[in-house]
């Protein structure tokens, strides 16, 4: 099954078996990773539904499963259901708070019944917890701003450059948003600043 997705891996069947493989043999963590796959794979070709069913899955199976929060928040805002997207979002960080710099005065921010719910019970020692971190944070950010609360957006946006500056998708969201706020000169900079990356 390794092979039929280093063979085709766009092909969601190929995810689907390897990730049954390793349900069978009792590795659960390396079956919700080809679950993880097999969910983008999905995602990738726009059948965002399906992609949100095993994704939600995959936290049925494992609560603490970062990476689902983060893909759920993603694909939730992509159908537009921003305070859907929100709520996972903030699960996660409320989770990391006491890791990241910065996240409590942007969850200081929310709305009451977001900051009721319960932190994801998570195993922060994710490799590359800053880059997930600032693509969660990303996603609130695009939350945020079809609610619209371009403040909470701006500090979303703000600390996602501050933890990835060498994400573009993060620079770009957040310079449109400087310059849709008349911060011309610090939106131009963020803006052709994308380019250096």
């Amino acid at each position: 099954f390794d092979q039929g997705t280093a063979l085709q891996p766009d092909y969601s069947g190929a995810w689907a078996s390897l990730a049954s493989a390793r349900d069978n043999q009792g590795m659960a963590h390396a079956a919700n990773q080809a679950w993880l796959r097999c969910a983008l794979t999905y995602y990738h070709k726009r059948d965002l539904a399906q992609a949100l069913q095993l994704l939600q899955r995959i936290l049925v199976r494992d609560p603490g499963y970062m990476d689902a929060y983060i893909d759920i928040a993603a694909v939730l805002e992509e159908l537009h259901q921003p305070a859907e997207s929100m709520r996972y979002a903030v699960m996660l960080l409320k989770a990391l708070q006491a890791t990241v710099p910065g996240l409590p005065a942007i969850l200081a921010m929310l709305p009451e019944n977001l900051l009721a719910l319960e932190a994801a019970p998570l195993k922060p020692e994710h490799p590359e917890l800053s880059l997930r971190v600032a693509q969660t944070l990303n996603n609130l950010g695009n939350s945020a701003m079809k609610l619209p609360d371009f403040a909470l957006a701006e500090q979303a946006y703000q600390l996602a450059h501050e933890l990835a500056p060498a994400q573009a998708l993060v620079s770009w969201n957040l310079s449109m948003l400087k310059l849709g706020r008349g911060d011309f000169s610090a939106g131009w900079q963020l803006y052709e600043a994308r380019w250096d990356r």
